[in-house]
C-alpha cells in the first residue's frame, strides 16, 4: 500500500466525495465551520486537503488557503477546485517557516497520520502564537472497534470496544476504498497536542440534528456511538 493505500483508493475517494459523505455534509462540516470561526483573511494551513473540498469552503468565506497532501491526484483534484497553493508533503514535515499560518485544520486526517506525535509539533512550530488548531478525527472508540455486533435478525445489539490500549489500528475498506487507519487513545491523542504548548479551548462529540436523521435515516447509529470528534486547539504564546 502506498500512502496508506491513499494513492490506489484516490479514485474512489473522489467518488465517494462527489456522491456525498453525509458524515460530512450533514454532521462535521457545520461543526468544523462553527470551531474555525471568522476565518475572512485569515492564512490557513489544510493539513491533508484531500480533494479540496473543505478547503474551498473556507476560501470562498474569504480565508487565504495553503493544502498539503502527499497523494498527486488528490491535489490535482484539489486544483481543480480553485486552490492554487497546494504542496505535496507530509503532516511530519511540514514545509513552511515558523509562525506561518493563523489557522491549521485537518478535516478527519490524523487518523491517517503514521508519525501523529511529529505532525502535532510541526502544526505548532509553523501557527503563529495564540494561532489556532481546529480538527476533527475518528474517536478511538470507533477506531479500535470491528463494529455493531447484531443478532440472528439484523438489529444492533451493542458497539464492542477492544483493545482499546493496545490496538495499533488496521486497514479499513468501504465503497472501493482500503486504506491503513492508526488507533490512538485519547491519552496520547491530547498528550501530543498539550506536549506541544497547545491549549484546548472547546471540545465536541457531534450528533445528528433532525434535519440530517430526515436527509439520513442512517446516521442514527452516530447518536448511539460516537463515530467522530472534533476540538479547537489554541498555541500558546511561547
Amino acid at each position: 500500500m502506498k500512502e496508506g493505500g491513499w494513492i490506489e483508493s484516490a479514485d474512489a475517494w473522489q467518488k465517494f466525495v462527489e456522491e456525498g459523505d453525509t458524515n460530512r455534509t450533514h454532521l462535521l462540516d457545520e461543526v468544523m465551520l462553527r470551531l474555525c470561526g471568522d476565518v475572512n483573511r485569515a492564512v490557513i494551513l489544510d493539513v491533508g486537503c484531500g480533494e479540496g473540498r473543505f478547503g474551498k469552503m473556507l476560501a470562498e468565506l474569504g480565508a487565504s488557503v495553503v493544502g498539503i497532501d502527499p497523494v498527486r491526484a488528490l491535489l490535482a483534484s484539489a486544483k481543480e477546485k480553485g486552490l492554487s497553493r497546494l504542496a505535496r508533503s507530509r503532516g511530519e514535515r511540514l514545509p513552511f517557516s515558523n509562525g506561518a499560518f493563523d489557522l491549521v485544520v485537518s478535516y478527519v486526517t490524523f487518523v491517517d497520520i503514521g508519525g501523529f506525535e511529529e505532525a502535532v509539533a510541526e502544526i505548532a512550530r509553523v501557527l503563529r502564537p495564540r494561532g489556532r488548531c481546529v480538527v476533527s478525527n475518528m474517536t478511538p472508540i470507533s477506531t479500535c472497534s470491528s463494529g455493531w455486533v447484531k443478532d440472528s435478525e439484523g438489529r444492533k445489539l451493542h458497539w464492542p470496544v477492544h483493545r482499546y490500549f493496545a490496538y495499533p489500528g488496521g486497514v479499513q475498506s468501504w465503497r472501493g476504498i482500503t486504506v491503513m487507519q492508526h488507533h490512538r487513545t485519547l491519552e496520547r491523542f491530547f498528550g501530543a497536542f498539550l506536549r506541544s504548548g497547545f491549549l484546548l479551548r472547546e471540545y465536541v462529540e457531534p450528533v445528528p440534528t433532525p434535519a440530517a436523521l430526515e436527509a439520513d435515516p442512517g446516521m442514527a447509529d452516530l447518536s448511539i456511538a460516537p463515530l467522530f470528534h472534533a476540538m479547537l486547539w489554541e498555541r500558546g504564546s511561547f
